[in-house]
């Protein structure tokens, strides 16, 4: 293989793979591997190929033409991957804005003097995890002393969570049209805080695994020691928030070792963003988000989970980070969302966009 072929392969590898998270949403971003990896096998010895053309009985073309034709190609699907990430982002701000609106109007400012946090809980099919996390936090507000408002929004369930939401605490809720994600949550959660004039979110699932006993402490650690990003985690050597989490704790007991694997490799990529950035359960759900931090995301919103990735955007933008131990419970009810092979495409999705966010930085400066 010619070095001018070389250099132009690698040319276009990393002009494609500097966009993942920018112009491209690295959602599909293993299909992208594979593809290249194709177009480097044909171009280095189109050879390699021949048993696989024999069993479809295809002859092969010269290296050349089959060259032209996978660029040609290529260039045509990124054309079109480039119009549909802008087109989903566009759909997903758009689904966003309708869903914050109800709500703001419900719980707009009153008290200057008084610090707001918006506790903000994604739901996706919960029908049976909701009823529970509705005592707790019920308990929690008659407990507290902090102004907390709730926010359960629903990301176009399929089952009864959005009528029972509608039905029980429409004052709690809000709801989405149709199904953008976490990050279309996040998104929500967000513009409710910059519209309302929160002061803090805390980001938790309702699914019941996060102790939401905990968050008046958790926001008050956040305050005390000025963190912008507050994560908890399971895995962190710090001192829990509270004694009893400590009492028969495993950190494996509300997640799996392959879980906990794709953490430790995403934790060493994310080390590249600098010492802040490393917190040792980026996956984790459960964290505080200053407003200036809330903000700064709003405005540079990653796809899809965002939870690594907004790790990585905020210690890029000089925000203070930090993480506290917490134990988490099991999920009683339901399905994660990254479970089997959703979590081998979510590993990749994100070290892509991670590895994409890093070389961006490097060419910028």
């Amino acid at each position: 293989m010619s070095l001018p072929i070389i250099f132009i392969a690698i040319t276009l590898f990393l002009s494609v793979f500097i966009q993942f998270g920018s112009k491209l949403s690295a959602k599909n971003s293993l299909s992208w591997w594979l593809i290249f990896l194709f177009i480097l096998v044909s171009a280095l010895d189109p050879n390699l190929l021949r048993p696989l053309a024999n069993l479809l009985g295809i002859h092969l073309a010269s290296n050349f033409f089959l060259a032209v034709m996978n660029v040609f190609l290529l260039i045509q699907v990124i054309e079109l991957s480039y119009f549909k990430t802008a087109q989903a982002r566009q759909m997903r701000d758009f689904v966003s804005s309708m869903a914050a609106k109800p709500y703001t109007e419900m719980h707009k400012k009153q008290d200057t003097t008084t610090q707001r946090v918006l506790l903000l809980l994604p739901c996706f099919n919960e029908e049976i995890s909701l009823p529970l996390m509705f005592t707790r936090l019920s308990a929690l507000k008659s407990a507290s002393s902090l102004h907390i408002d709730f926010c359960f929004i629903d990301d176009g369930s399929a089952d009864l969570s959005g009528e029972i939401l509608e039905k029980i605490h429409p004052e709690w809720s809000t709801f989405h049209a149709v199904n953008v994600g976490v990050g279309g949550a996040l998104m929500t959660g967000f513009k409710i805080l910059k519209r309302a004039q929160y002061d803090f979110m805390v980001q938790c699932d309702s699914d019941g695994q996060h102790p939401v006993e905990l968050i008046p402490s958790f926001v008050e650690h956040a305050q005390k020691f000025k963190l912008d990003l507050l994560v908890g985690s399971r895995y962190s050597k710090s001192l829990p928030l509270e004694e009893s989490q400590t009492e028969g704790f495993s950190s494996l007991e509300s997640t799996t070792l392959m879980r906990r694997f794709g953490g430790f490799v995403i934790y060493f990529v994310l080390s590249l963003f600098g010492k802040s950035a490393c917190i040792s359960d980026p996956t984790s759900g459960f964290r505080v988000y200053s407003r200036q931090a809330s903000l700064h995301l709003l405005a540079n919103m990653p796809d899809d989970y965002p939870e690594p990735e907004s790790i990585a955007i905020l210690a890029l933008g000089g925000f203070s980070l930090g993480e506290v131990r917490v134990r988490m419970a099991p999920r009683l009810a339901g399905e994660s969302s990254l479970s089997g092979w959703k979590s081998f495409q979510y590993m990749v999705k994100v070290l892509t966009a991670l590895i994409g966010l890093r070389l961006r930085t490097f060419l910028k400066r």
